[in-house]
């Protein structure tokens, strides 16, 4: 008769993911958060394909030159689809291409002509334009400009003007950007960065609900240890968050709008990061409300360098030092500019860093609630 032979206890993998199956079941009967999942993907997908995926055609350009606002007609000119401003100084115009000061938008290009400007076109001496331009300069009105003025000349002049055009004179834009970027494409990055934030509200309230009714004892009495049971909560948030994103970015086409890998590597940061988030969130709240009362505070700041990113200057020194302002960089400058690994680098380093010091202090603190039941 042969012997049976006993099975040893299952390996921790198994029981990580046997813990992670049961995570999924529970989950799924949280009603609320399941419904709001499913309908804020669907939201942003849809918000995404109906926002307008080009560009206006009517350019807003500033310039500083005495004496020939008189002689331009403004109405002519708007309609050929620019709206012509003139500003005294260069430093007003400056501040104008910038965005600041009380203005909606910033202008699309500003031109300042030297004071001297038909007077030195006339007698056949070369007139150098300084020009201003940011990251909502269309390329085509860019290349224009030098024929533009030349034709200008000949209309006011009887003949073209010798005039060379300075582009050193500043390209007024956010850090690293470059070209007109549509509003489609600048909403991609805050869309998926706003899935990986609702997984956070989620895996939270999971946690909460499973330290307040002691499942995380009743679990750990089997073969299962604590740190299976944090390994299981990681894998269930990141993969989560990450199953979620990847639907949103081939349901509008994001995944190749850069480079693929340096976008995965950023969601996955992303993800780790907001379940780090999640786990201390989890361990503070003893209800529905304190959970969503933590989390909220602890996500808030992570969301201003996402809404910052519709805005144009460079982000003030103390949004650097927000955990998500790399993981936007890159998706911004990956999806807008195509920009490679040499360039987002130093971002997906100091993002790294951040998910350590998170996701270490989140894996400790569950760690010691759960050891404490």
């Amino acid at each position: 008769m042969a012997a049976v032979q006993k099975q040893g206890p299952p390996g921790h993998l198994a029981l990580v993911l046997a813990i992670f199956r049961k995570d999924l079941v529970q989950a799924s009967r949280e009603k609320i958060y399941m419904v709001l999942s499913v309908v804020a993907l669907v939201m942003f997908i849809v918000v995404f394909w109906v926002m307008p995926e080009n560009i206006s055609n009517t350019y807003s350009i500033g310039m500083v030159a005495d004496g020939l606002a008189e002689q331009l007609d403004p109405e002519a000119i708007a309609e050929e689809g620019i709206a012509l401003e003139f500003f005294a100084s260069a430093e007003e115009l400056e501040a104008a291409v910038r965005g600041q000061g009380d203005r909606d938008e910033p202008l699309s290009l500003g031109l300042v002509l030297p004071p001297d400007f038909m007077a030195a076109g006339a007698a056949g001496q070369p007139v150098t334009a300084a020009l201003y331009v940011n990251e909502y300069t269309p390329d085509e009105i860019r290349l224009l400009v030098p024929s533009l003025l030349r034709e200008a000349g000949l209309q006011l002049a009887g003949e073209p003007l010798p005039i060379t055009i300075e582009n050193e004179a500043g390209f007024l834009q956010p850090e690293g950007q470059s070209g007109p970027i549509s509003l489609r494409l600048r909403m991609l990055p805050l869309l998926v960065f706003f899935v990986l934030l609702m997984e956070t509200f989620s895996l939270a309230s999971l946690i909460s609900s499973e330290v307040a009714g002691r499942t995380v004892v009743a679990v750990c009495a089997t073969p299962a240890n604590t740190a299976d049971v944090l390994a299981a909560k990681s894998l269930h948030g990141i993969l989560l968050s990450l199953f979620q994103a990847l639907i949103l970015l081939m349901a509008v086409g994001g995944l190749f709008a850069g480079n693929p890998a340096i976008m995965l590597t950023a969601i996955l940061i992303g993800a780790a990061m907001f379940t780090g988030i999640a786990m201390i969130a989890g361990s503070a709240g003893k209800d529905f409300l304190g959970t969503l009362f933590f989390t909220m505070a602890l996500v808030f700041p992570m969301l201003i360098p996402a809404i910052g990113a519709f805005f144009p200057g460079s982000a003030p020194l103390w949004v650097r030092w927000v955990p998500s302002y790399g993981i936007m960089q890159t998706l911004i400058h990956t999806t807008a500019n195509g920009a490679g690994w040499a360039e987002v680098g130093e971002w997906l380093l100091v993002s790294a860093a951040w998910l350590l010091v998170i996701f270490v202090a989140g894996w400790r603190i569950l760690g010691k609630k759960a050891g404490s039941l």
